[in-house]
């Protein structure tokens, strides 16, 4: 192969993806080079929106699980006053019953 060139796909493949070089039967050094420094480039940017992402859930999270921690408060005080309302209506009727016992 002239100038050490390869006739490789992947000659074929980066130069339709980038149309990089003179050719598109091989991939010069300087040209991969570029190549692997984009694709650093792009994962790095890829991390980062993963970071955003990552922050963004987390905070919805523990937003969630502050409004969970509300609910169960809110519902052991409904299991209260529920509870005492009850006791309420048996005190109730035991009064009702006392007092048509008592005519």
């Amino acid at each position: 192969m002239p100038g050490g060139a390869h006739n490789t796909a992947a000659g074929n493949q980066s130069f339709a993806a980038f149309a990089l070089g003179e050719y598109d039967k091989h991939i010069s050094t300087i040209d991969a080079e570029g190549l692997a420094l984009t694709a650093i480039q792009e994962l790095y940017r890829d991390s980062l929106a993963k970071d955003a992402k990552i922050a963004s859930l987390t905070a919805e999270v523990e937003k969630l699980q502050a409004v969970e921690r509300r609910m169960s408060a809110l519902a052991a005080r409904l299991s209260q006053v529920e509870s005492g309302a009850a006791s309420l209506q048996q005190a109730q009727a035991a009064a009702v019953a006392a007092a048509s016992g008592s005519w």
